[in-house]
């Protein structure tokens, strides 16, 4: 329905919004065909690439996206919590301390 709507030219605007939707189709369909469920404030990383193998994957390649990752949630904490942005810096301290990020085993087929 999504596909059909998109080829019949819609205006820009709900052609955005659709594409959005039907990502989001894709996404959970991808979640489901591999069995896996997702709790509420959890989220799954994959990592793809020339320095992934099927179930490896070179660590300096996988820390440095953990980090950026960590930093990515870190300051969508911050904007959502109407703090300043800051382009370069520590964390506040208070959201630090508040809001704590934790990895598990890789899932699998999560690094291919």
């Amino acid at each position: 329905m999504i596909a059909g709507a998109l080829a019949g030219n819609p205006p820009t605007e709900l052609a955005e919004e659709l594409r959005d939707l039907l990502e989001d189709v894709y996404f959970h369909r991808h979640l489901k065909v591999r069995g896996v469920a997702l709790a509420p404030g959890e989220f799954q990383m994959m990592l793809e690439g020339n320095a992934v193998g099927f179930g490896i994957a070179r660590s300096d390649a996988f820390v440095q996206r953990v980090k950026d990752l960590e930093t990515l949630l870190y300051r969508t904490a911050e904007r959502r919590s109407g703090l300043a942005f800051r382009e370069a810096g520590r964390r506040f301290k208070d959201l630090a301390q508040s809001l704590e990020l934790y990895l598990s085993v890789p899932r699998a087929a999560s690094l291919q």
